[in-house]
């Protein structure tokens, strides 16, 4: 198989993708590294004739509410040319986070979609690329080096509520180590949970909570603005000022230390080239700025 380009639209800071679920219905996608199962609307799964089976626990929580949620099965969804068969999916009502992007959204790709996959995503250009070749190809052909990029292996996050989160663990806030999730799902830059929070003395540091305009799509609750003087992954360095502080009550988050102490989303990564090879599970950030000399 040729290498696969496909455009998005970069719209409040979430990758928009068209494509077509079960080859003859069109639907709009985002696509998010920090979920699993993939998700698909309630309504539109209804429409396109999903079959629908009800949760062990029919009701899930969804920041302050209780909602029911099924299990479904896509059997096929389209990117492009890209095919992937089989696609589990939560049927859940997307009206909201349609709402907030300010267009319908059918359903958003998770770890589903991407774990047989190597994807580049170009947000300078718009574009999504579906690799034959990973990381360790591409350094090896590669030019981009030094200050310009940074590779890091890739880990998975597992537990009871999340399974396969993309995770990190060499970065570090005003020189303290923490481990974050990769999140594409995410509007923002680097947001820091509670226990991140104490661990680096930032309560005091807290300011004015965002503006709704600006705060993230899947928030559960006020996120605040907070002060740092540095943030680094491994040895590149990232812009302090877009770190922010999620709810102290966040809901389904987990926030113990030695797991995660937040996450890492787009705002921060819309500066980069960034690949994410699941196949090899690695991961590669290359300044957009670098690509463009």
């Amino acid at each position: 198989m040729q290498e696969i380009e496909v455009p998005f639209e970069f719209q409040r800071n979430q990758i928009v993708l068209r494509g077509k679920v079960n080859q003859t219905h069109y639907a709009t996608f985002l696509l998010d590294t920090g979920t699993s199962p993939s998700s698909i609307d309630i309504s539109f799964a209804k429409h396109i004739g999903l079959r629908l089976e009800p949760l062990e626990e029919e009701e899930k929580r969804f920041g302050p509410k209780r909602v029911i949620v099924y299990e479904t099965l896509m059997q096929s969804v389209d990117v492009g040319e890209v095919h992937s068969p089989r696609i589990a999916a939560m049927a859940i009502s997307l009206s909201k986070l349609g709402e907030r992007l300010g267009r319908q959204v059918q359903g958003v790709l998770g770890y589903d979609f991407l774990s047989d996959k190597v994807i580049q995503i170009d947000y300078v250009r718009g574009r999504l690329k579906f690799l034959n070749n990973g990381v360790a190809d591409i350094i090896a052909a590669s030019k981009v080096r030094g200050k310009d990029s940074v590779i890091l292996p890739m880990r998975f996050l597992q537990g009871e509520e999340v399974e396969t989160f993309p995770l990190v663990d060499d970065l570090y806030v005003n020189g303290k180590q923490i481990k974050v999730t990769l999140d594409t799902g995410s509007s923002l830059g680097l947001m820091l949970y509670p226990e991140a929070v104490r661990y680096l003395q930032l309560e005091k540091e807290s300011e004015s909570s965002l503006p709704e305009s600006i705060s993230s799509l899947g928030s559960r609750g006020l996120i605040k603005k907070t002060s740092v003087s540095s943030v680094r992954l491994k040895d590149m360095e990232l812009d302090p000022k877009l770190v922010v502080l999620a709810p102290e009550e966040n809901p389904g988050e987990i926030t113990e230390l030695d797991r995660r102490g937040g996450n890492l989303g787009n705002a921060l990564l819309k500066d980069f080239r960034v690949t994410l090879d699941y196949r090899s599970k690695m991961i590669m950030l290359e300044k957009a700025e670098s690509l463009q000399s």
